[in-house]
């Protein structure tokens, strides 16, 4: 008779955390529903529609807003851009280098992302070859989305290649203006830099460049 009440508190004393254990996860099953309803209404409208996602706390508050200017992808209608980079051009690696004639129909063709309104003259910011500049989608602040590489100066056209952040993967981008046009005749884009004219042009022969489409530069 004495064994009885011994083993009815051992009994209780093991349903105890069995008990506990079914509340915690009862618990934090609440938890989870409530952050998981949420966090479905920052993703997501009333129409169905995806929203922009929260800032991650690991990425780092820019100063200013990102850059929301871009360059529009050209296709060469038919004609092979190669052609475009043939010839001699005078190779500069400076910004302050390019000459106006060309600078200026290049930033002249900028366009907010958003109005597509022109961009004014002065606030298309580049780095020069070795400067830091926003490379990837964490956008520190204070720094130019894109850098230059080489800029190529002929008697007719001119040709501006340089790399392009602010994303997951930065991309390199190539230019061609043509001076009597007034514009840029060419504009494309690929995923991989070169870093000379000979690399550039060996791009241009295995056609690595996108040339259509939505993306910009």
């Amino acid at each position: 008779m004495s064994e009885t009440p011994k083993a009815s508190i051992v009994g209780s004393k093991r349903r105890v955390p069995r008990a506990v254990k079914i509340a915690i996860s009862f618990l934090a099953l609440c938890v989870v529903a409530i952050l998981g309803g949420r966090y479905a209404k920052e993703f997501w409208a009333a129409d169905g529609q995806m929203l922009k996602p929260p800032e991650m706390k690991t990425q780092l508050a820019p100063e200013e807003p990102p850059d929301a200017t871009g360059l529009a992808l050209i296709s060469a209608n038919g004609a092979d851009p190669a052609h475009f980079i043939e010839g001699d051009f005078r190779i500069v690696k400076r910004r302050r280098d390019i000459t106006m004639g060309c600078w200026g129909i290049f930033e002249s063709s900028f366009r907010n992302y958003w109005s597509g309104s022109a961009v004014p003259a002065g606030q298309v910011l580049f780095a020069d070859p070795g400067e830091d500049f926003e490379f990837g989608d964490v956008i520190r602040g204070g720094l130019p989305l894109r850098r230059l590489v080489l800029a190529g100066l002929g008697t007719k056209t001119c040709f501006i290649y340089y790399d392009r952040g602010g994303a997951m993967y930065a991309a390199s981008c190539l230019a061609v203006m043509d001076y009597t046009l007034g514009k840029p005749i060419w504009v494309g884009k690929f995923y991989r830099g070169a870093r000379n004219i000979k690399q550039l042009r060996l791009m241009f022969s295995k056609k690595w460049f996108q040339d259509s489409g939505n993306p910009t530069c």
